[in-house]
């Protein structure tokens, strides 16, 4: 978070991580977050009932790049399903280009449940009956200090904690 210490930004949005190394940077939970495994409609997983590992292995993934915090929980579950590499992995963090590739390839992809909801309810996408074992996480705000928020960023970070209590 370079641009976030040097202060280019004034805040980040995400997945916090389960380890903060960074002394200079406060964090603040929104909400909890679920991450869940999706699916095109046309994927041969799409419609199966309690899907195992082991039926998720033989496809591609499509995952977050390797300085998240969710790519370092799902990289420790690969480990310990006996070193599981995925025979194609492609990183990536755009919801249209994921969305696109999951509707045209039979690849899977682990995305929050709140991101996904309204496709999978409008029948673009599936989500598979798979729990992910590394998919709860905080969703928070990362920032230096409230004294070097801008006054667009204080107001900000205040709409996201009035959000967030809505949800």
């Amino acid at each position: 978070m370079p641009a976030l210490l040097s202060g280019e930004i004034d805040l980040v949005v995400g997945r916090l991580p389960s380890h903060r190394h960074r002394d200079k940077i406060q964090q603040e939970r929104l909400f909890e977050d679920r991450i869940v495994a999706v699916v095109g409609n046309h994927h041969p997983l799409a419609n199966k009932r309690s899907v195992s590992f082991e039926q998720i292995k033989p496809f591609g993934w499509i995952l977050p790049p390797l300085e998240t915090s969710l790519r370092r929980q799902i990289n420790h579950f690969f480990v310990g399903q006996q070193q599981y590499v995925p025979p194609l992995a492609i990183e990536s963090v755009s919801y249209l280009a994921n969305r696109a590739l999951l509707q045209s390839r039979d690849l899977i992809g682990l995305m929050p449940a709140e991101v996904i909801a309204q496709d999978v309810e409008n029948g673009y996408l599936s989500q598979l009956d798979w729990v992910a074992p590394f998919g709860q996480g905080p969703i928070g705000i990362s920032f230096r200090s409230d004294s070097s928020l801008s006054p667009a960023g204080r107001a900000f970070k205040l709409a996201l904690h009035r959000a967030a209590q809505q949800r």
